[in-house]
Formats: C-alpha cells, sequence, structure tokens
C-alpha cells in the first residue's frame, strides 16, 4: 500500500510559503500581507510570484479599485486555513493536560442564551482550576447551531437540531425547553398558555426574533411563524426591560427565564404539554479533537457545570395540563 505522502514533491514547496498565501488571501493588500508575516515588500511580492506559478491562477486582480480573489484563491482560503489550523494543533499536541500551568485558549461557540445561562457562571470555577487558560466565547447565530463545527471552534454548545448527521462528536449536557416570560403584572395570562391565547398574544423574540425550530414543537412552530413578533431583539439581555409594565410575551428557554424572573419583576407561563417538549443541550466537537487531552478536560469541566447548575436550579416542566 502506497502513502498518499510523496516527500519529494514538499522538498520542492517551501512549506513556509502557505503563511505567505495565508496572508495574501486575508488581507487587502500586499503590503498589508506583508505585515502580516514580517516580510518586505519585495519579499512579498516574490512570494506572489512563486504562488501564481505553483497554482497557475493570479489569485486576485483588481476591479474598480478594490481588490477582488480569483475563484481558484476563494477554494484556496479555507483549505489553508484548516492546514495551518491543524498544523498549529499538531505542533502544539503534548502526552497530557496540567490544568494549573496550562496557558491554553479554547474557544468555545454557543448561542447568547446559553451563554448567558450556562457558560458564563463556569468562568470563575475555570479560573480557580486553571488560572493561566484563555477563554474565548464566541456568540452562534440560529443558522450556525445545525452546520458543521467550524475550524477554530474546540466546542460548541447548542441545542439539538434535527436533519442531518452531524461529523461532530458531542455530549449531552442538560435538558431545557421553551415558557412564555411576562411582567408580573400582567393579568391577561394565568400559569398555563393555551394556544388560542397565544395565538393572540403580542411576542416578543430574542435573538432576532426567532428559537431553534428544535426547541419548538410543531404546532407552536406554526403558530409562532403565522403570528410573527411585535418586538424583535439580537440582546436578550434587554427582554427583562421591555416586558416590565406591558402585556408582551417573550418565548426562551426556561432557565434563562428563570434567571431573569430572579433579578426582575416578571413571571414564568408555561406551555401546555403539546406546544413544549425537552430538548437536550449538547457540547459538540470536532473528531480531530478526540485524542486532545486538554478538550476532554474541558469537556469534563462542563458536564461538572451542567450538573451543578441542574442541582441548584428548578427544571420547569411543560405542563402536562391537556388544556385545548
Amino acid at each position: 500500500m502506497t502513502s498518499s505522502y510523496d516527500p519529494g514533491v514538499f522538498r520542492r514547496i517551501n512549506l513556509n510559503m502557505l503563511y505567505s498565501l495565508h496572508a495574501i488571501l486575508n488581507s487587502d493588500s500586499l503590503s498589508r500581507a506583508a505585515e502580516m508575516v514580517s516580510l518586505t515588500q519585495p519579499a512579498i511580492s516574490q512570494a506572489l510570484k512563486k504562488l501564481r506559478e505553483i497554482f497557475d491562477d493570479d489569485l486576485f486582480y483588481v476591479e474598480a479599485g478594490d481588490r477582488r480573489l480569483t475563484p481558484m484563491a476563494l477554494a484556496l482560503k479555507p483549505k489553508v486555513e484548516r492546514v495551518l489550523l491543524e498544523a498549529r494543533e499538531t505542533f502544539a499536541t503534548k502526552l497530557g493536560f496540567e490544568p494549573a500551568t496550562s496557558t491554553r485558549t479554547f474557544t468555545i461557540a454557543a448561542p447568547a442564551s446559553i451563554l448567558t445561562m450556562f457558560l458564563g457562571p463556569q468562568v470563575a470555577r475555570l479560573r480557580r482550576i486553571a488560572p493561566g487558560i484563555r477563554l474565548a466565547f464566541v456568540k452562534l447565530d440560529n443558522m450556525q447551531q445545525g452546520q458543521p463545527i467550524e475550524s477554530g471552534i474546540d466546542v460548541r454548545v447548542s441545542p439539538e437540531v434535527g436533519g442531518g448527521k452531524s461529523e461532530a462528536n458531542r455530549r449531552i449536557l442538560y435538558a431545557d425547553h421553551v415558557v412564555c416570560l411576562a411582567w408580573q403584572g400582567n393579568e391577561k395570562f394565568d400559569d398555563i398558555i393555551t394556544p388560542e391565547q397565544l395565538a393572540t398574544a403580542d411576542l416578543v423574540g430574542g435573538e432576532g426574533g426567532l428559537l431553534p425550530q428544535s426547541l419548538l414543537a410543531g404546532s407552536i412552530s406554526d403558530l409562532v411563524r403565522k403570528r410573527g413578533f411585535a418586538i424583535t431583539t439580537d440582546s436578550l439581555a434587554s427582554v427583562p426591560a421591555m416586558l416590565e409594565g406591558t402585556d408582551l410575551l417573550a418565548l426562551m428557554p426556561s432557565w434563562l427565564a428563570q434567571y431573569y424572573a430572579a433579578f426582575h419583576p416578571l413571571k414564568l407561563i408555561s406551555l401546555a404539554s403539546e406546544q413544549a417538549r425537552m430538548i437536550q443541550i449538547l457540547a459538540q466537537w470536532h473528531p480531530r479533537h478526540a485524542d486532545d487531552p486538554a478538550i476532554m478536560w474541558l469537556l469534563d469541566q462542563l458536564e461538572t457545570g451542567a450538573r451543578r447548575l441542574t442541582g441548584g436550579m428548578t427544571l420547569l416542566q411543560p405542563s402536562d395540563s391537556n388544556i385545548s
């Protein structure tokens, strides 16, 4: 069986050219590309000449004063990102992971609700255990939650999204579901809201007025799409202030709703059982991290944090009332 690795080919190509290629593909000028890789202007120009010969392509051109990548360059861009990322991970590989002395950076992606309710409270404990690590949190929008893990993301924490088989490895952290959050003085709705009431309610939608479809059963999902939102906001933190003094309702994950109700004059209203269902919140990571002890440590810490959170908080169940 022959290997796909041909040392003769790699000897003919200076792999340092990858850094120049990455800089050229991710900058708006050659001078900026030269700065990114600490080269002189003549050196980056010479690198560009060699790269054009290697790929038999101009890589970019100027049109109406704007620098535009060629189709070849656009195809190369994610490949180069991936190769450099994997090279960095290869040379960073260690036989073990010592949290007390590590200075590693972990990048964790999650929707705003999970960043607020779950990941934020983990920071103090993680810093006590591993004071030298760095944490980079990235906000996911609704579309990204069902997409493959991006390069540069160590762990994604998000609701389970149906449809298609994910390439990511996964662990279940906890479960949640959607409830309505309302002002305490809102007498228009009782403890449980009927489908008929929800169909006529004025709704506030966080995260751009959308919720992952995995958090909604079919009937309520169709109802919300038909009804629409009276108010939408990209900032979940602004929702409590919007509800106070109004008859508005906000649909959001129950744990976040309980968190807001603890600090604001707000109350939770359950959806009838046929409208809401429990949904798993998953930690997901790329298979290439399967043997990385640092990522396994981080996942263990997230599991511990989820257990502590569930132990100290009431997980409000969907109502089992058969209201129709």
